[in-house]
């Protein structure tokens, strides 16, 4: 291994972080110096972190053992999904996400450098193995330098000093990081990674005291490897979820939350961002501040689930007889002289979705009959109404006469 490799590497081991990486990553981690991968994200991320604090090689016959093509195929997975994450990145380049971003990166280059492909009179594992390798080294170094350069401009501002002039562009974080421009109903985004490919240099700008001089460098390359991409107004690919940070909602006990309708809404925005419930009980951290985060804390260690996390939570949060006034209020809701039918229908869903066991529909049907306005009672009162579904149509002609 030259030593430009064998230096990047242990960079991107002493970047990496347990905390930063999603539990099938660290679970790789773990099966690659044959340890266990049983357990919750929260216990397998301090076994890992237990790892690199002392220091636990990498087992190289379960690392030859492993299958190349479903390697290249995990690789070129995490590496779409990073590309999506550093396109889609806001931060100052100081924060946990660009933390997060980095860790993964740095993973993703040695897992890619352990791949075993063996001499083969087919080359195409090896080659498609080298240009995966390049275009993460290249993406990662693209950011980090952006990072970089964030850094040095900030801390002039905060010296009162001038940047010197050059008579290339002005640096600008936000254009460096992702330049975007509206044409015609289509968004053009050109990435950090359009610029040049990266060099030694940017490989050890972390590294002090290192002779540049010694090392031989390749003449630069010409091709591109992480090409800008064009994505279309309205056309993005509605597989993509968003991550719980972006959701801008947080549980916090002092503000006086009912535990029923902030599950609610998590559960509602859940669907819509297209998050599965193991991705959000990983995330779970993001939706917590103030005094429930140190709870949280206290109790991720004992949950396995995001339905144990809730159940925690409504035990905790909500007041024993919490189900009891939420019937009677259901029971006491009645629909207003000038409410529609539909509006009536969704106050009355919100409430039954808030109670912990769920009600059938035929006893939540025979509920909101009783409770309609007696005007539409007397409207409805020959039709057969078996659904809510069917009340809901049957109700939308009665009320448009």
């Amino acid at each position: 291994m030259s030593f430009s490799v064998a230096l990047y590497n242990l960079l991107s081991l002493l970047k990496m972080s347990a905390y930063h990486l999603r539990k099938a990553e660290i679970k790789y981690e773990l099966k690659i110096r044959g340890l266990t991968t049983e357990g919750n994200a929260n216990e397998l991320r301090k076994i890992f972190s237990r790892c690199c604090a002392d220091n636990v090689p990498v087992n190289q016959a379960v690392v030859n053992s492993l299958d190349p093509e479903q390697e290249l195929s995990e690789c070129e997975g995490t590496f779409s999904d990073l590309s999506v994450v550093v396109q889609d990145y806001e931060g100052n380049f100081s924060d946990n996400e660009y933390n997060r971003i980095t860790a993964r990166l740095h993973y993703l280059v040695m897992r890619i450098e352990r791949i075993p492909i063996a001499p083969s009179v087919d080359l195409e594992p090896a080659q498609l193995k080298d240009d995966l390798l390049k275009k993460t080294k290249y993406m990662l170094d693209t950011f980090t330098n952006a990072a970089l350069k964030t850094s040095t401009l900030s801390k002039q501002a905060a010296d009162n000093k001038t940047p010197e002039t050059s008579t290339e562009q002005e640096y600008r974080p936000d254009t460096e990081h992702a330049q975007i421009t509206k044409e015609c109903g289509t968004t053009v985004v050109t990435n950090i990674g359009q610029r040049a490919s990266p060099d030694v240099n940017q490989v050890l700008y972390l590294t002090p005291n290192v002779n540049l001089d010694s090392l031989t460098c390749p003449p630069p390359r010409q091709e591109q490897f992480y090409q800008p991409q064009i994505v279309c107004s309205g056309s993005r690919s509605k597989n993509l979820s968003v991550p719980v940070y972006k959701w801008g909602i947080h549980f916090d006990v002092e503000s006086g939350q009912s535990v029923g309708a902030f599950l609610q809404r998590v559960e509602e925005l859940r669907r819509a961002r297209r998050v599965s419930t193991t991705e959000l009980f990983e995330s779970a951290v993001d939706l917590f501040s103030g005094q429930s985060l140190i709870w949280y804390r206290s109790v991720q260690s004992r949950v396995k689930s995001w339905e144990e996390l809730c159940q925690e939570m409504r035990l905790v949060f909500q007041t024993p007889d919490y189900d009891f006034r939420l019937q009677r209020e259901i029971q006491n809701r009645v629909q207003g002289d000038f409410e529609s039918i539909d509006m009536f229908l969704a106050s009355m869903e919100g409430l039954y979705n808030r109670l912990a066991k769920p009600v059938p529909e035929e006893s939540r049907l025979a509920q909101i009959l009783n409770n309609m306005n007696s005007h539409l009672q007397d409207r409805l009162s020959l039709c057969e109404i078996r659904t809510i579904e069917d009340l809901r149509m049957m109700g939308r002609r009665a009320e448009a006469g």
